[in-house]
């Protein structure tokens, strides 16, 4: 008697998985010839969001102040940087820093409610922020970033081969077992998503979103600004006309948030 994975029916390939189907309608061609109407909906996505600053004069007067910082306190801190330089997470205290962060907070603003944010019930805050100097052989270990909602980075100096940015599958079981994959799916099929930087890009991320910077090649620096953000109930109050009214600054507006408000979360 056959085994449960042989028998006439399969030495006669008489089942199993043809090379090309039959034509299917409403069905479409794929690589190959082959018809598929199977379709695809993705569960679960993980948001990466992505802008571009307008000002590179501000973004590279930003770069020199953070250099500035760096030869006053050479040895910075210890996070999960592998080698480089890693700031102190102090600087939305900084006053040179705050109309880059006011941007960030217009943008995060921006992607937030469009992906379903009420901002009527909570506003985004800032958490800390911190700037990282990358050089040859420096490097970010994989790591998330605890106590916090969304995390980010706006790179200010990206000179080539200095390190790209790449994103881990979160999902514990999904590298369980994976099929080969051709050169040309997606990257997120691979467990494994990079990103290559340029001076001016922001992103945006879940704070549980893994992540890791590949090591620089090159002895120029490379600098970003990464930060934390929170999030900060909107408190209301009895108004004159009977009903309710928002204490504090108007609701999503950058001004309300963008330089402290929130309980410091751990940088990494």
């Amino acid at each position: 008697m056959p085994g449960p994975r042989g028998g006439a029916a399969a030495a006669g390939r008489s089942v199993g998985f043809p090379a090309n189907g039959p034509v299917i309608p409403g069905s479409h061609r794929c690589r190959g010839g082959r018809v598929v109407a199977v379709r695809c909906e993705a569960l679960f996505c993980t948001p990466l969001w992505s802008s571009q600053h307008p000002d590179p004069v501000l973004l590279q007067g930003l770069a020199t102040t953070v250099l500035s910082l760096e030869a006053a306190d050479p040895a910075g801190i210890q996070r999960t940087n592998q080698g480089g330089w890693h700031s102190p997470v102090t600087l939305l205290d900084q006053p040179q820093f705050a109309g880059l962060f006011h941007w960030i907070a217009a943008e995060a603003l921006g992607a937030f409610e469009a992906w379903g944010w009420d901002l009527n019930q909570a506003l985004p805050c800032f958490h800390n922020a911190w700037a990282m100097v990358n050089r040859k052989g420096s490097s970010t270990r994989a790591h998330l970033h605890p106590n916090s909602f969304f995390s980010g980075v706006c790179y200010l100096q990206v000179p080539a081969g200095s390190g790209a940015i790449a994103f881990l599958d979160p999902r514990s079981g999904a590298q369980m077992l994976q099929p080969p994959m051709r050169s040309d799916a997606r990257g997120d099929h691979s467990g494994r998503v990079v990103q290559h930087p340029y001076p001016g890009l922001l992103l945006l991320f879940p704070s549980w979103l893994w992540h890791e910077v590949e090591p620089s090649s090159c002895q120029e620096p490379r600098i970003c600004i990464s930060f934390n953000l929170g999030l900060r109930p909107v408190k209301t109050r009895p108004a004159d006309s009977g009903g309710t009214a928002t204490e504090g600054p108007m609701v999503g507006s950058p001004a309300a948030w963008a330089v402290g408000g929130g309980k410091p979360g751990p940088a990494t």
